[in-house]
């Protein structure tokens, strides 16, 4: 699924208004500073949205990280179903969250039923993918 083409021309104007001499490096945490100027015009003139935070990562590693990070304590649960992404396994890991597994289904759809089993008053996010 490729992004919508506006999206693709919004973000390429914002890499090029850059002041980085390297904008296609990592950068600030919370992304490239005239990049999330322009989401947050579009978020406002096309969506109406006001007030909203929003960051921009290098890559969906980046971002769950960050999302452990700002959510969880050490401690907490997060319930990850199967097949899960290394990475994330990993991610948990480095903050000290319990990773609770939960089963898919045949089809290796996220199983309603196996997630809710795995609730418990610890738990602070079910992280589900559909790898399949």
């Amino acid at each position: 699924m490729k992004p919508p083409r506006d999206c693709l021309s919004w973000a390429l104007e914002a890499v090029l208004q850059s002041d980085s001499a390297d904008p296609h490096r990592y950068g600030d945490v919370v992304g490239d500073q005239n990049l999330l100027e322009v989401i947050r015009r579009k978020l406002e003139t096309v969506n109406k949205l006001t007030g909203q935070e929003i960051m921009v990562t290098a890559g969906a590693n980046q971002a769950f990280v960050n999302v452990l990070l700002s959510i969880t304590d050490v401690g907490d649960e997060v319930i990850l179903t199967k097949p899960y992404y290394f990475s994330h396994l990993v991610a948990l890991q480095l903050c000290g969250v319990v990773p609770v597994m939960a089963n898919s289904d045949p089809e290796l759809k996220p199983d309603p039923i196996e997630i809710k089993a795995s609730i418990t008053p610890k738990t602070k996010v079910c992280e589900a993918d559909e790898t399949g």
